[in-house]
Parts: structure tokens; C-alpha cells; sequence
């Protein structure tokens, strides 16, 4: 069986600060599967974060890191962005690391909230 399969990915960090702290990364993927000389669908991923280290207003202290950010996803029906379903996200994420007694390795908690909303694809 002849198909063809074509995956990419591409991803930017800017850091805002010397030591890392406040980064924005933004990324972009695309994958597209299909036989040859027919109309390819492609699934086409955007997303951007923002993640910061040591908040002074959550829990964990210089352990502590919070993400936010957003997502945009279209299944590109015959290769055209301008067709197709389309998935938008948004996440809030805290993480932080505590040990719990004097010689204990650190144990990693986190706690994420997504809420998602997409256009259903129609059966058949």
C-alpha cells in the first residue's frame, strides 16, 4: 500500500532574562498523511507558552514554576487552512518540588487546569 507521510516541527524560545527565569516559546507542527495524487489532509498545530520560575505569590518558594498558555489546532481538510475543524486550548500549570523529611529525594507536585472548546466534526 502506497501512502505518504511528511511530519515537521518547528520551535522558538525567547528568554527574557539571563538566568532563564521568564521564558515565551512558541511552536508550530504540522503532520499530513495520504496516498500519492490525492488531496492530503493536513493536522496543523500552533502553541505559545509562558513559563516562570520561583512566583513569589504561589506555593513552593524558588522551587515553584507557572505556565500559561494556548494552543490552535486545524485539521486542514485537502491541505487548506481555511477548511476544516478547528481546536482552541488554553492551560494554567503550577509545579513545585518539596522535600518531605531531611535526606528524602524531592517529590514533585503539580496542578493544571485546560479548558478546551472545538468545532465537532460532522459524521460520515
Amino acid at each position: 500500500k502506497q501512502q505518504i507521510l511528511i511530519q515537521g516541527r518547528s520551535e522558538a524560545t525567547l528568554y527574557h532574562d539571563p538566568l532563564g527565569d521568564t521564558t515565551t516559546s512558541l511552536s508550530a507542527d504540522m503532520q499530513t498523511s495520504g496516498a500519492p495524487g490525492a488531496a492530503l489532509d493536513a493536522l496543523v498545530s500552533l502553541r505559545a507558552d509562558l513559563r516562570r520560575k520561583a512566583v513569589p505569590l504561589l506555593p513552593g518558594g524558588s522551587t515553584n514554576r507557572a505556565t500559561a498558555g494556548v494552543l490552535l489546532t486545524r485539521l486542514a481538510e485537502g491541505g487548506r487552512l481555511d477548511r476544516g475543524p478547528l481546536a482552541v486550548g488554553v492551560r494554567l500549570q503550577h509545579s513545585a518540588r518539596a522535600r518531605i523529611g531531611r535526606r528524602a529525594p524531592p517529590a514533585a507536585s503539580q496542578l493544571a487546569a485546560m479548558l478546551g472548546r472545538g468545532k465537532p466534526v460532522p459524521a460520515g
